[in-house]
C-alpha cells in the first residue's frame, strides 16, 4: 500500500455497477480515480458468485443478504463406488467408481452419479450465481452505453431464447414477432389484432400521448382488452405494474418493440459468467486509463473539515494513512454512519436461486428463459421474475440449470417464493432463499445535510427487469461532476493508439532501430 499516492482526484468506495460506471467515466476523461471495495471481488450487491463464496457471502453483512434459508433434497455425501454385478462389464476390479461405464446393457452400475451436496460443493468454481439477476433489453440503456463506449468489447452475450407468462395453470408464450403472434392460440383473433395494433403504436408514439396519466390498466380496459391479456401487456411486455401510468408503459412496450429482432427473436440478452461481469468491464475501462483498484479495503473513516462555513470531505483513512481527494464518492452501504441515519430503506426484494437438473420447459435447449408470474397466480402478492439460464451461459456445471426468482417482500423471502418454486422447479436440488435491501435517499433531504465534497449512489436491489437506472444514475453524478465533458465517450481500439514518447532519447532510440531493420 505504501506504492499508492496520497492525494487523488476521485475516491469511489464500492465497485456496485453505478460506482463502476461512474469510475470509468471518470478515469476516462483523465481524473485520477483511486477505488475501493471492502469486499474481495468486484460488483458489491451487482456480483456474481460460486456455490461456495455464495454461502460465505450469505453470513457476510456487507453482502446485502439476509433472511437466508437453505432448502435440498440432496444426500450430504456422495457414494463412491458402486458394486458392478456384470459378467459383461470390462473392467476387471469388481468395484468402480460411480459414474464410470463399461457400455454394457446388462450393468446396472452404470447410472448416472447420484447428485449430493458434498459433489454440489466440489463443483462450486462452475457456478456463477448472481445477487441480483437480470437481463440486458437489445436497444436499452446498457446496451447502448456499451456500445458507444467501446466497453462490449470486454463482454459476450447471448439470447434469451424465449419469454413467457405463468398464469397459475401453465405457460403461456409471449409473442415476439407478428408470426408468433398469429401462431399464438392463447391470444383469441379479436385481441391479436389489437395487441398488434397497439405494438404498432407504441413503436412509433410520440412524446404527446392521450390519456398519458391514467393507469395503464384503465386504458387497456377502454380498449377492449381482458383481464388475462392485459396482464400479459403489463407484466410481461411492459415489466410495469397496473397502477403505472400509460405514458410511462407506453415508453416501456416501445423500447420493448424496438429491442426485438436486434439480436434474436426476442428482446433480451445476458451475458456469460453471469451480470457480475457487467461491473467488472467499467472497472476494466477505468484501470486502462489509470484508475487504481484495491480490494478487501474498507474505507476505516471519512475526513471531514469545515470549508467556507460548510461541512466538507477532503479524503478517507486507508490503513492509517490519509488518502485526500477533491471528490469522495461512495455507495449508501459503504456512506458515514452519520448519513446512514437519514436513509430510507427502498422495499425488501425476496429471492431463491435454485439449482436443478431439469429446464423450466421440457425439451427447452435455449440458454436462457425469463417467465413473468403476475400477482396472486401462484400465492404471489406481487409480481414473480423468474429467470432459467443454462451450462451454455457457463454459469453451472453441463447438465444443470440455475433458475432465480425475485419479488418485491411482503413476508419472508420463503413464503413469499415457496409456492412459485415448488411449482416451477418440483424437481430443484438445491435451493436458497434469501432478502435484498434496496437503499434510497429521502427526496425532500436538505440540500446542506450531505457534506461538500460527498457525493452518494443508491444501493440497485430492486425488481426492475433490466439495468436502466444505474445508467442514468451514472449519468447524472458524471454531469455534476464533470458538467462540460461527455459522459462515456467511446474508448480508441488498442491497435490504433499511437504511443507519444516524452523521452526524447527512447523516440531516437526506436528510430534508430528502424533504420538499422530496413538497411537489414
Amino acid at each position: 500500500m505504501s506504492d499508492i499516492p496520497d492525494n487523488f482526484d476521485v475516491v469511489v468506495v464500492g465497485t456496485g455497477l453505478t460506482q463502476s460506471i461512474l469510475a470509468s467515466a471518470l478515469a476516462r476523461v483523465g481524473k485520477r480515480v483511486l477505488h475501493i471495495d471492502r469486499n474481495e471481488y468486484y460488483g458489491e450487491w451487482n456480483a456474481s458468485h460460486n456455490l461456495n463464496e455464495l454461502l460465505v457471502a450469505s453470513e457476510s453483512p456487507s453482502s446485502g443478504i439476509s433472511q437466508v434459508d437453505v432448502v435440498t433434497t440432496l444426500r450430504e455425501k456422495r457414494v463412491p463406488f458402486l458394486k458392478c454385478y456384470s459378467p459383461y462389464c470390462s473392467r476387471k476390479a469388481s468395484r468402480r467408481p460411480l459414474g464410470t461405464r463399461c457400455y454394457s446393457p446388462r450393468c446396472m452400475a452404470c447410472q448416472p452419479p447420484v447428485p449430493s451436496l458434498e459433489g454440489l460443493k466440489d463443483e462450486s468454481r462452475k457456478y456463477c450465481i448472481d445477487l441480483t439477476p437480470k437481463v440486458c433489453l437489445a436497444r436499452g440503456g446498457l446496451i447502448s452505453l456499451l456500445i458507444s463506449s467501446n466497453i462490449g468489447r470486454y463482454l459476450e452475450f447471448k439470447v434469451v431464447g424465449e419469454t413467457h407468462v405463468h398464469m397459475g395453470d401453465g405457460y403461456r408464450e409471449v409473442p415476439c414477432s407478428k408470426k408468433s403472434l398469429l401462431l399464438n392460440k392463447a391470444v383469441p383473433p379479436k385481441e391479436k389484432r389489437l395487441l398488434m395494433k397497439l405494438l404498432q403504436q407504441c413503436a412509433t408514439d410520440s412524446e404527446n400521448i392521450e390519456d398519458g396519466d391514467k393507469p395503464i390498466q384503465e386504458v387497456l380496459q377502454a380498449w377492449g382488452f381482458s383481464n388475462e391479456i392485459s396482464e400479459y401487456i403489463i407484466y410481461a411486455i411492459a415489466g410495469v405494474s397496473q397502477d403505472t401510468n400509460t405514458k410511462e408503459a407506453r415508453a416501456a412496450i416501445r423500447l420493448y418493440v424496438r429491442s426485438i429482432g436486434q439480436y434474436g427473436s426476442t428482446p433480451f440478452i445476458y451475458p456469460l459468467y453471469g451480470v457480475g461481469e457487467v461491473p467488472q468491464a467499467f472497472c476494466r475501462l477505468c484501470a486502462v486509463y489509470g484508475g487504481t483498484y484495491v480490494l478487501r479495503q474498507p474505507a476505516e473513516e471519512f475526513l471531514f473539515e469545515e470549508k467556507d462555513n460548510r461541512k466538507t470531505c477532503i479524503g478517507i483513512k486507508m490503513e492509517g494513512r490519509d488518502i485526500s481527494a477533491d471528490t469522495v464518492v461512495a455507495s449508501l452501504a459503504t456512506a458515514p454512519e452519520e448519513i446512514k441515519q437519514l436513509l430510507t430503506s427502498g422495499q425488501t426484494q425476496s429471492r431463491a436461486v435454485v439449482i436443478t437438473d431439469k429446464p423450466l420447459l421440457p425439451n427447452n435447449k435455449e440458454p436462457a428463459l425469463l417467465v413473468t408470474i403476475p400477482p396472486t397466480k401462484l400465492g404471489n402478492a406481487n409480481t414473480v421474475r423468474v429467470l432459467c439460464v443454462s451450462s451454455s451461459l457457463a454459469v453451472c456445471p453441463d447438465g444443470q440449470y440455475i433458475v432465480h426468482f425475485s419479488t418485491p417482500g411482503s413476508e419472508t423471502p420463503k413464503r413469499d417464493l415457496e409456492q412459485a418454486v415448488n411449482t416451477l422447479c418440483p424437481t430443484a436440488l438445491w435451493t436458497m432463499y434469501f432478502a435484498m435491501q434496496s437503499l434510497r435517499l429521502p427526496s425532500d433531504i436538505a440540500n446542506d445535510a450531505i457534506p461538500a465534497g460527498l457525493v452518494l449512489s443508491s444501493v440497485d436491489g430492486e425488481n426492475e427487469i433490466h439495468f436502466q437506472n444505474p445508467i442514468e444514475e451514472a449519468e447524472r453524478l458524471f454531469k455534476t461532476m464533470c458538467p462540460e465533458e461527455e459522459f462515456l465517450p467511446a474508448a480508441p481500439d488498442p491497435e490504433d493508439i499511437v504511443w507519444d514518447y516524452d523521452d526524447p532519447s527512447v523516440e531516437a532510440s526506436d528510430n534508430a532501430t528502424q533504420q538499422q531493420q530496413q538497411q537489414q
